[in-house]
């Protein structure tokens, strides 16, 4: 009972206004960190799933692509080929009309080129 006697009053309350004002700021903080290590989580799958689709789209053009730029070519081969044709500039009109019909979207597709056995050589 002689140590209650001994503190006064005022220096109980400060001292419990000050561990109970601690506490506060310690679990706002706590909280706080918290939630920014939820959000940057999120913000990191999103921006990971974002790049896998990304390299998944560019592979898919990768190797889909040249095969499909093929069979373009080969499609306008066959329309072109039924006629006679003098040069090769003949063909390259139907065959660019071709390539920007089946592949508007498609920077992969930078040139294609081909040439005959008289070497003439034509490029898209």
């Amino acid at each position: 009972m002689r140590v209650l006697n001994t503190v006064s009053l005022k220096l109980v309350v400060t001292s419990l206004f000050v561990f109970i004002l601690t506490i506060m700021f310690g679990s706002a903080i706590f909280l706080q960190l918290r939630n920014e290590n939820l959000i940057f989580n999120g913000l990191g799958e999103k921006i990971t799933s974002a790049q896998i689709e990304t390299v998944q789209n560019n592979l898919f053009n990768f190797l889909k692509v040249p095969v499909q730029s093929n069979a373009a070519v080969e499609m306008a081969m066959r329309e072109i080929l039924t006629d006679d044709l003098e040069d090769l500039q003949e063909f390259e009109s139907p065959l660019r009309r071709t390539l920007r019909r089946i592949f508007p979207y498609s920077p992969q597709l930078s040139l294609v080129a081909f040439g005959s056995t008289n070497g003439d050589y034509i490029g898209v």
